[in-house]
Protein backbone atom coordinates (compact mmCIF):
# COMPACT_ATOMS: atom_id res chain seq x y z
CA UNK A 1 0.00 0.00 0.00
CA UNK A 2 2.77 2.28 1.29
CA UNK A 3 5.00 1.88 -2.07
CA UNK A 4 1.61 2.66 -4.43
CA UNK A 5 1.72 6.12 -2.38
CA UNK A 6 5.21 6.34 -3.03
CA UNK A 7 5.35 5.35 -6.81
CA UNK A 8 2.17 8.11 -7.30
CA UNK A 9 3.96 10.82 -5.35
CA UNK A 10 6.74 9.89 -7.99
CA UNK A 11 5.09 10.57 -10.94
CA UNK A 12 3.35 13.73 -9.62
CA UNK A 13 6.64 15.29 -8.81
CA UNK A 14 8.08 13.72 -12.20
CA UNK A 15 5.13 15.49 -14.06
CA UNK A 16 5.71 19.35 -12.51
CA UNK A 17 9.69 18.39 -13.23
CA UNK A 18 8.57 18.33 -16.68
CA UNK A 19 5.91 21.41 -16.43
CA UNK A 20 8.52 23.38 -14.68
CA UNK A 21 11.34 22.54 -17.15
CA UNK A 22 8.37 23.55 -20.63
CA UNK A 23 8.62 27.03 -18.75
CA UNK A 24 11.95 26.97 -19.08
CA UNK A 25 12.02 26.55 -22.59
CA UNK A 26 9.48 29.90 -23.17
CA UNK A 27 11.06 31.68 -25.66
CA UNK A 28 9.66 34.80 -23.90
CA UNK A 29 11.90 34.16 -20.47
CA UNK A 30 13.61 37.49 -20.30
CA UNK A 31 13.29 37.77 -16.70
CA UNK A 32 15.04 35.22 -14.16
CA UNK A 33 14.21 34.05 -10.21
CA UNK A 34 17.53 34.96 -8.02
CA UNK A 35 16.28 32.19 -5.56
CA UNK A 36 15.11 29.18 -7.80
CA UNK A 37 17.36 30.78 -10.67
CA UNK A 38 14.59 29.45 -13.61
CA UNK A 39 13.78 31.69 -16.35
CA UNK A 40 10.32 33.05 -16.69
CA UNK A 41 8.29 35.53 -18.28
CA UNK A 42 6.60 36.52 -15.18
CA UNK A 43 6.78 39.36 -12.96
CA UNK A 44 6.71 37.12 -10.26
CA UNK A 45 8.84 33.66 -9.90
CA UNK A 46 6.26 30.58 -10.13
CA UNK A 47 7.96 28.21 -8.06
CA UNK A 48 9.10 30.69 -5.21
CA UNK A 49 6.40 33.70 -5.49
CA UNK A 50 9.90 35.76 -5.43
CA UNK A 51 9.99 39.32 -7.52
CA UNK A 52 11.85 38.41 -10.57
CA UNK A 53 14.27 40.83 -12.54
CA UNK A 54 14.94 41.34 -16.06
CA UNK A 55 17.94 39.69 -18.04
CA UNK A 56 20.66 41.76 -19.57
Amino acid sequence: MASKKREEESKQLLESEMAMSDMKVDDRTDRVCPKCVIATCLKKCPRCGSETFKME
